[in-house]
């Protein structure tokens, strides 16, 4: 199914937010599809499961982190100089008819190196994927 999306990510360093994505969005086979919005050769792929949700970024890096709602995940990122895996943590995940918000941590030990919040706003793809 085909619809909407606007994806804005949230940090400490930009409070206010970025829009990340604004525009058509695809939800099929449990995964929302889409292209970021300045750069179309970007794409995302997200699966959101009761127990787990998965956040896929293709482009010249290309980032997977995995998040569970019972204990630590993992994120990895490929560059051209080199893989970095990371611990990842699920602090929100919360959902609702048109938009789901995702809180997390990116960790190395104890260490906090990174938290963010994506929102996730949609039209016309909500009631498949919720």
């Amino acid at each position: 199914m085909e619809g909407r999306i606007r994806l804005t990510q949230f940090t400490a360093e930009m409070p206010r937010g970025t829009v990340l994505a604004d525009g058509r969005a695809r939800f099929s086979d449990g995964i929302l599809s889409y292209t970021e919005k300045e750069d179309a050769s970007v794409r995302h792929e997200i699966l959101f499961a009761p127990e787990e949700i998965v956040i896929r970024r293709f482009g010249e890096t290309v980032t997977e982190i995995t998040l569970y709602t019972l204990g630590r995940g993992t994120g990895t990122v490929h560059t051209p100089y080199g893989t970095i895996e990371m611990e990842t943590e699920l602090v929100r995940y919360d959902t609702e008819p048109d938009q789901t918000t995702v809180e997390y941590r990116l960790l190395q030990g104890e260490e906090i190196v990174l938290q963010q919040t994506f929102v996730w706003e949609w039209k016309g793809i909500a009631d498949e994927q919720n």
